[in-house]
C-alpha cells in the first residue's frame, strides 16, 4: 500500500497546484475587471490513520476562498457614470428578472428606458430598493420656475455726494441720463411662463444717509407695494427712499410720497410678464407678478445687506428663479445623492444610491458578471446609503480596480508550476519504484 500510497499522494499533490494554477489564472485574466476579486487558493493536509510500522500516505486537499473584503485600488476616469466605495458597502443592483445581487463594479450608464446599469447589465438599485430611472431626452423639458424672491446685497458708497433733486434747476431721474444717478445694476428674473426678464436697479444719493433706488424694465419704470399691511398690500410708485443710520445701517424705506414701507424690510416689486394676456374682445393686458427684495438680513455683527459704507459701491443679487431647461447630464455627490443636471443650470436629487453590507463578506459566493450573491453563511444584510454608518464613502469619476497584483499573481504561477512539478516527480518515483517491484518476476 506504500507504492500506491506514494503514487496517490503524487496526484493529489499535482490536483492542488492544478487547482491553484486555475485561481491564478482567473486573477490574471480579471486583472483589469472593475470591481474583480481575487481568487485565494488554501491548502491543508490529508493524514491517514497509520501505525509504527505501516505510514499510510495522505496528501493534500484544497480549498478556494475569494478576498472580496479586500479594498482594490482606485483608478480615475473622469465619467460622471463610474463610482467607487471607500468602505464596506455594496452596489445593490438587480437582473432583468428581478433578482438582487450586490458587486463593487460600479460603471454605470443610461440605457435606452432611461435606467443605469452596469457593464454587465445589471441595473442600479436605489436606497428605496427601486431601480434607479433618469428621465430626460431629446424634446424634454424641465419648466421654469417663476422667481419669487431675491436676496440683494449692496454697499451704496457713503462719500458720493448727493444729487439735488430739488435743487436749481433740479435734477431729475433719467434712466437715460447717467448724471441723474450714481450706480445702475441689472439682474435677470424669470416671468411665470420662464422668459428671462432684465429689471435695472438705479441707486442716487440725494441727502446724507439717504438714497433713493427706481426699478425699471427697459424704459418702463416698475410699481412697488407697500406690504405695511401684509393681508391689504398697496401699489405705489417708483422711487423707494432709503435711510441709513450713522454705522451705515438699513433704518427704514419710504414711498415716493413718504410713507414707510412693510415692516419686514422687504420690498416687493411687480414685474411684467413678457407674453401679454390676450382678453375676449382681442385686447391684450400686461401682466405681472411679484418679486420680493429682501434688503435686510442682518449678519452675525448686525450688519443690514443694503449698507452705506465708505467701502465701493457692490452689488449682489441671488434669486430662486430660472428658465426651462433640457437634460444636461447625471453625476453623484459624496453620500450617493444622484443628480440630475439641466441647460438652466439647475441640479436635481433625485435619489440616493442603495447600498448593502453583510457579517462576512468573504463568504459571499461570486457569480458572473462581477457580482455577489448572499447567502445565509454571509450572515445578515444591512442596507443604508454612502455616508452612513461603515458603509464607505462614494468617489464619482472613479472605479475600483481588481485586488489582483499580476506581480503577485505571476510569483503564484511559477511557484504553483515548480510545485506541481515536483509533485509529478513523486508520482514519477512511484512508477518507477513499481516497475522495478514488477520487473522481480521475470
Amino acid at each position: 500500500m506504500g507504492i500506491y500510497g506514494m503514487m496517490r499522494t503524487g496526484v493529489a499533490g499535482m490536483n492542488a497546484q492544478a487547482n491553484r494554477l486555475t485561481g491564478v489564472a482567473d486573477n490574471v485574466a480579471n486583472v483589469s475587471t472593475a470591481g474583480y476579486k481575487r481568487t485565494d487558493t488554501q491548502f491543508s493536509d490529508l493524514v491517514m490513520p497509520s501505525t509504527r510500522n505501516a505510514y499510510q500516505s495522505g496528501g493534500v486537499t484544497t480549498t478556494v476562498r475569494h478576498d472580496i473584503s479586500m479594498q482594490g485600488a482606485g483608478r480615475g476616469t473622469g465619467k460622471p457614470g463610474d463610482i467607487m466605495l471607500e468602505g464596506n458597502g455594496f452596489f445593490r443592483v438587480q437582473d432583468e428578472a428581478g433578482t438582487e445581487y450586490l458587486t463593487r463594479a460600479g460603471s454605470f450608464q443610461r440605457n435606452g428606458q432611461g435606467y443605469l446599469q452596469n457593464a454587465a447589465g445589471f441595473y442600479l438599485l436605489d436606497e428605496t430598493g427601486k431601480r434607479v430611472i433618469i428621465k430626460g431626452g431629446a424634446g424634454e423639458l424641465m419648466q421654469g420656475k417663476v422667481t419669487e424672491n431675491i436676496d440683494l446685497t449692496a454697499n451704496l458708497q457713503s462719500d458720493k455726494k448727493a444729487i439735488n433733486r430739488t435743487g436749481t434747476p433740479p435734477v431729475n431721474f433719467d434712466p437715460n441720463d447717467e448724471k441723474s444717478y450714481h450706480f445702475k445694476k441689472s439682474k435677470t428674473v424669470y416671468d411665470e411662463q420662464g422668459t428671462a426678464v432684465d429689471v435695472d436697479f438705479y441707486f442716487t444719493k440725494t441727502a446724507d444717509n439717504t438714497w433713493e433706488m427706481w426699478t425699471y424694465v427697459g424704459d418702463n419704470p416698475l410699481t412697488s407695494q407697500d406690504r405695511t399691511d401684509p393681508n391689504n398690500p398697496i401699489n405705489v410708485a417708483n422711487p423707494v427712499t432709503f435711510s441709513f443710520d450713522n454705522k451705515g445701517n438699513l433704518t427704514g424705506m419710504k414711498d415716493k410720497d413718504n410713507n414707510p414701507i412693510t415692516l419686514d424690510h422687504k420690498l416687493t416689486i411687480l414685474v411684467p410678464n413678457v407674453n401679454k394676456q390676450v382678453n375676449a374682445d382681442g385686447t391684450t393686458t400686461t401682466t405681472t407678478f411679484p418679486v420680493a427684495i429682501d434688503l435686510y438680513n442682518p449678519d452675525k455683527d448686525g450688519k443690514t445687506s443694503l449698507t452705506q459704507i465708505g467701502a465701493n459701491f457692490t452689488f449682489d443679487a441671488e434669486s430662486d428663479g430660472y428658465a426651462p431647461g433640457t437634460y444636461k447630464g447625471f453625476s453623484f455627490g459624496t453620500n450617493g445623492e444622484i443628480q440630475v443636471s439641466y441647460s438652466n443650470s439647475q441640479v436635481r436629487t433625485i435619489g440616493t444610491v442603495g447600498l448593502s453590507t453583510v457579517t462576512a463578506p468573504d463568504s459571499l459566493i461570486p457569480l458572473t458578471g462581477t457580482v455577489f450573491q448572499a447567502v445565509p453563511e454571509a450572515g445578515g444584510q444591512t442596507f443604508g446609503h454612502p455616508g452612513e454608518g461603515t458603509f464607505g464613502v462614494l468617489r464619482s469619476g472613479m472605479l475600483e480596480e481588481s485586488n489582483a497584483d499580476i506581480g503577485d499573481e505571476l510569483t503564484d504561477m511559477i511557484e504553483a508550476q515548480r510545485n506541481y512539478t515536483a509533485n509529478s516527480k513523486v508520482f514519477q518515483t512511484g512508477s518507477e519504484v513499481m516497475d522495478v517491484i514488477v520487473n522481480l518476476k521475470r
